[in-house]
Order: structure tokens, then C-alpha cells, then sequence
């Protein structure tokens, strides 16, 4: 079932890369900040998307603890950087992902779960590609929006 991660690894490795091309002066700014007022930041796209696929990895092998044990978070006082911390995150959700994959068996997939949204079941095989898809939209749309905010702000090397 290795087939799921695919994605999920070459998105990682694309982030650093790009990440790593980008840290500079204005990397924590570009991350922090809207480029315009109201909308989510990057770094909260980023989270939100790397977040989602820890929680719903746990949700299924715990469905009986507590949510607030699922999620992720940047920590801005720490000393490992942001960038780090970045990265970290999405390796911390794809772990738990491939751990969750480990634990279940090809006949599984086709096995219906109860929708974590209420409402219809679902077949597992169709709740973990929602959920890789979900996280590299976000991931992506992470990574665009920081390079909107330094295209905007006449920050981004051509």
C-alpha cells in the first residue's frame, strides 16, 4: 500500500526545495502574513493542510480519543527553524499515515467507515485519497501563496 505515500513523499521533497530557495530575510514574513487583509496566511494554509491528514490518520486507528490529541502546530518560540519545523510537520502527518496504512490490510480498503462528517459511510479506500488530496491542495496552495505574497511585495528573486 505503499502507493498511497507516493504523492505525499514527492510533495515533501518539492517543499523543501522550495522552502530552501526561499529562505531568506523575508521567508518568515512571507509565511506570517495575508497579502491581503482577512485571508488565511500561508503558514496557516500549510498547517491546516499537513494537520488534516495527521488527524484523520489517528481518528482511525484511535476513534475513541480526544481530538485535541491530533494536532499540529508551529511553534513560534522554538529554536529549530521555521523552515524545519515545516517540513518536520509534514513528516510527522505522512508517519502517521503510513503507520495507519501498516496496521490495515488490502481488504480493508473496500471496507465502509462511519463519514467523520456525519451523513453516509464512506469506503475507506475513497477516505484516504480525499484525504492525500486534501493535504497536497493545501500544501500547495501554501506554497503559492507565499510566492503571491512575495511577488507582491517585490521580495521574490526572478
Amino acid at each position: 500500500m505503499q502507493g498511497f505515500t507516493v504523492g505525499l513523499h514527492k510533495q515533501l521533497e518539492y517543499v523543501k526545495g522550495v522552502l530552501s530557495q526561499r529562505n531568506n530575510k523575508s521567508f518568515e514574513l512571507s509565511l506570517n502574513n495575508s497579502l491581503f487583509p482577512g485571508e488565511p496566511t500561508a503558514i496557516d494554509v500549510y498547517i491546516h493542510g499537513v494537520s488534516s491528514l495527521f488527524w484523520a490518520s489517528k481518528k482511525l486507528q484511535f476513534p475513541n480519543e480526544d481530538e485535541q490529541k491530533f494536532s499540529l502546530s508551529i511553534e513560534p518560540e522554538s529554536s529549530i527553524s521555521l523552515m524545519d519545523q515545516m517540513v518536520n510537520l509534514y513528516k510527522k502527518a505522512i508517519d502517521a499515515f503510513t503507520v495507519y496504512l501498516e496496521s490495515i490490510n488490502e481488504d480493508d480498503l473496500e471496507k465502509k467507515i462511519p463519514s467523520p462528517f456525519g451523513g453516509d459511510d464512506m469506503v475507506l479506500n475513497d477516505w484516504l485519497g480525499i484525504n492525500i488530496h486534501h493535504t497536497i491542495g493545501h500544501v500547495a496552495q501554501a506554497i503559492r501563496l507565499q510566492a503571491l505574497y512575495l511577488r507582491h511585495n517585490n521580495e521574490m528573486e526572478t
